[in-house]
């Protein structure tokens, strides 16, 4: 959107869900990481373009906004523009806090920063044993696939990320600017993928968006967590990002699944940030309930395939993570 002066005022990136097995006729919009616009006044009036003309979409069922915003008093105001422009606030389907990484300091500042547990993990004499190189080619799609089902099937995480690793190869291929995938490898299986991430930058935030790992004694043997998310930084702070968002957390806890992740990415950074605040309008109700029982079925059998995953990895038969 633009405002009076020609100027580019507010932007947003609708992501379409179709639930599989139900061809065109549902659909689901999805805002992530809605950013502000340039004034309070072009943000609301955004909001009320984008809703009316995603109500002209006939097989759209409903717009889910899903807020990025670094202040506090932002994010009230937000929330505030968006009941204003038709849309209500709902329990929220993504993360409601994420955790910001300071990119503007140098390495060795960032590094100084942290405990000497962290700081060792980084510096780990084994960084050298491995092999870490950009993907590009969409070859690596099944790799990574199986890697980050593997992962949930050893989390128990609800569900696959909603990423699509097809488009996300694309960007990184046509604009590699824009988006950067990283595999490991060991120097003694180069063609066998063992981990992956992957980041994206909005402007001069960046944000870690996805990753997976096999089970491998080799592998986990070393703190290679850090070396995939050291990659990312340098990235990140070499195109110019001045953040680095981790892609969320939890609370924690003896019932949370992902713990563990929480726990490592508390490791990296102090800065707790408050996301949350989904606001969303139903433009088809009814149809939408159709939707909603198809998107069930298909975490339920993504989980199902991570399990599968996990228990019938090569490298530890019969067994998951």
């Amino acid at each position: 959107m633009r405002d009076a002066q020609g100027r580019a005022a507010m932007q947003a990136v609708v992501s379409i869900y179709r639930p599989r097995g139900l061809g065109d006729l549902v659909s689901q919009g999805m805002v992530h990481r809605l950013g502000p616009a340039a004034t309070g006044e072009d943000e609301e009036a955004g909001l009320r373009g984008l809703r009316l003309m995603s109500a002209e979409l006939g097989d759209l069922l409903s717009l889910r906004l899903q807020p990025r915003r670094t202040v506090q008093r932002s994010l009230y105001d937000y929330e505030a523009r968006a009941r204003r422009a038709g849309f209500s606030l709902r329990d929220p389907e993504g993360i409601t806090r994420t955790l910001v990484v300071d990119l503007s300091t140098t390495p060795e500042a960032y590094l100084a920063s942290r405990t000497k547990k962290t700081r060792a993990k980084f510096r780990h004499r084994k960084r050298a044993e491995v092999d870490i190189r950009p993907l590009e080619d969409p070859r690596w799609i099944p790799a990574c696939r199986a890697a980050a089902l593997a992962s949930i099937g050893r989390t128990g995480g609800e569900s696959a990320s909603r990423m699509d690793l097809a488009a996300l190869f694309g960007v990184a291929a046509e604009r590699p600017e824009l988006a950067r995938i990283f595999g490991l490898f060991l120097p003694d299986r180069p063609q066998e993928l063992l981990a992956f991430v992957s980041i994206m930058r909005h402007g001069r935030l960046a944000e870690y968006t996805m990753a997976g790992s096999l089970f491998d004694p080799v592998l986990r043997s070393m703190p290679f967590n850090y070396f995939l998310l050291w990659e990312l930084m340098t990235w990140a702070r070499e195109g110019g990002s001045v953040m680095l968002d981790l892609g969320g957390v939890t609370e924690g806890g003896p019932t949370d699944p992902l713990a563990g992740i929480s726990s490592f990415k508390r490791n990296l950074t102090d800065n707790d940030v408050e996301l949350g605040r989904e606001m969303a309008v139903d433009l088809k109700p009814v149809r939408l309930q159709m939707f909603e029982y198809s998107r069930e079925a298909r975490d339920r059998l993504d989980k199902l395939r991570g399990w599968w995953h996990a228990r019938h990895d090569k490298t530890k038969p019969g067994r998951a993570a």
